[in-house]
């Protein structure tokens, strides 16, 4: 099973108003790079797979109650 890239498989997305209108903030863990640093090179953020970009856990404003566009909800590509 493929998991949706819009939602990170979780079948909603945030409104965007916590985020400055940004659904899919930047990725804490590598800063938006998609890359982290490791002692034997870089490789791929695990958290965000290397897109840069997070589906929040929960947006304070609408709890990510919005469906997925992409996937329907379901949570799957």
């Amino acid at each position: 099973m493929q998991l949706c890239e819009k939602c990170d498989g979780t079948g909603r997305i945030s409104c965007g108003a916590c985020w400055n209108g940004q659904r899919r903030p930047m990725c804490p863990d590598c800063t938006g790079r998609g890359v982290i640093r490791t002692e034997s090179g870089n490789k791929p953020c695990p958290r965000c797979r290397g897109n840069g970009k997070v589906t929040p856990v929960s947006c304070p404003h609408c709890g990510n109650s919005t469906p997925c566009p992409a996937c329907k909800g379901s949570g799957r590509a």
